[in-house]
Order: structure tokens, then C-alpha cells, then sequence
């Protein structure tokens, strides 16, 4: 049912111009940004994470505010993370497919699949960064933490103005633009203790 629904899905987006490329699993929030990026009234941010890959932030609200924003970055974010998860066991099950074929022995076969998924599952419980790599010395080391939690240690750097977003300053409803967040403008995460120290804790 779930191959099915995923299926049809994929043939729906596929067969509109505008969402053609669009992941089949789109969230809520990717599939109304591109929407708003077709109407013409969609804000899109460019988040830079080191060590991964960019994020492409498309806010589909006319005014958004930094809570908006922020909440569409976690989404995305973990939108991607389960699917390079995905074409990682894929992948290690497309191996072990292959491994097996080749010597034929179907007990064999049955020890390297299970062997292999083994393998892809703790690949995936360590493979949980979200803001920056978390390869560290040569080694993967696991980050799986509270989105409040990470925007406690991190904020948002604006690469245009090269000036950090003091969010603790003001409300969520403070709009992008009063933090001089324009359409296009590329952030990248930063520790927020470098920039305004430590916070109390109450």
C-alpha cells in the first residue's frame, strides 16, 4: 500500500509542470513554497551547513517572520536527512543483493542481508547531524538533538550584511525583513555563545 501511494504520487507531481521536480515525500512546507515560488510571492533563503549540503529555504508566506523561517529549516532539513537515510539502506541492501547473487548460496545470501541491515541501521542511528557534519577527527559521532535545543547553541549568520541574527532579541513574529532578510540572502549557522556569550539560565 505504501509502494502504491508513493507511486501514485510521483505520477501526480510528475504530471505538473511546476511540482515536476519535487520529491515524492515533499513536505507541507516544500510543496506550498514551490507553489508560492510559481505565483510569484515566495521568499527563498539559502542556509549554508558545514560540512553538508546547502539548504534551500522557500518561505511561502508574503511577510514571513524568523519563527517561520526557522520552523521551515527544521523541516527541510529532516525532510533530507530521512531521505539520504533512505538511499543509504537502499543502497546497502542493493549491495548485499548483489554480494549474495554472486555466491549463489542462499543461506549465505539470507546471513549477508541480514548482516548488511544491521550495518545501515546504526549507519543511520550516527548519521543524525542537522546544522553541520558530524564527522569529527575521521569519526562519525552521533548528533540527534531538540531543534530547541540546537537554536540554544546556534544561530543564524547573515553572509550578505556579515552580521549574526540576535533571534533571543526579539519576538517569532519579528519579520525577515526588519532582521534584513531579503529574498536570496545566504545564512549559515554559527555558535551563539561566539557571538553574544552565554546565556542565564532562569
Amino acid at each position: 500500500m505504501l509502494a502504491a501511494t508513493a507511486h501514485e504520487l510521483q505520477q501526480i507531481l510528475e504530471d505538473c509542470e511546476e511540482l515536476a521536480d519535487l520529491p515524492y515525500d515533499a513536505t507541507p512546507a516544500e510543496l506550498l513554497g514551490e507553489i508560492a515560488l510559481a505565483e510569484g510571492h515566495s521568499t527563498t533563503i539559502h542556509v549554508q551547513r558545514d560540512g553538508l549540503s546547502t539548504l534551500k529555504i522557500v518561505l511561502h508566506q508574503r511577510t514571513p517572520t524568523i519563527a517561520q523561517l526557522k520552523k521551515a529549516i527544521a523541516s527541510v532539513s529532516l525532510a533530507q536527512q530521512k531521505r539520504r537515510q533512505r538511499e543509504q539502506r537502499r543502497a546497502a541492501h542493493e549491495d548485499a543483493a548483489g554480494r549474495a547473487d554472486e555466491d549463489g548460496d542462499e543461506n549465505e545470501q539470507q546471513l549477508v542481508v541480514t548482516g548488511l541491515a544491521g550495518d545501515g541501521a546504526a549507519m543511520v542511528c550516527s548519521s543524525g547531524e542537522l546544522v553541520n557534519s558530524a564527522l569529527r577527527n575521521g569519526h562519525e559521532h552521533r548528533t540527534l538533538v531538540s531543534w530547541r535545543f540546537l537554536w540554544r547553541c546556534f544561530a543564524l549568520f547573515n553572509v550578505d550584511t556579515n552580521q549574526p541574527i540576535d533571534d533571543h532579541a526579539v519576538n517569532g513574529r519579528a519579520t525577515l525583513t526588519a532582521l534584513g532578510i531579503e529574498n536570496g540572502t545566504i545564512l549559515k549557522f554559527v555558535h551563539r555563545v561566539k557571538y553574544f556569550g552565554r546565556r542565564r539560565q532562569s
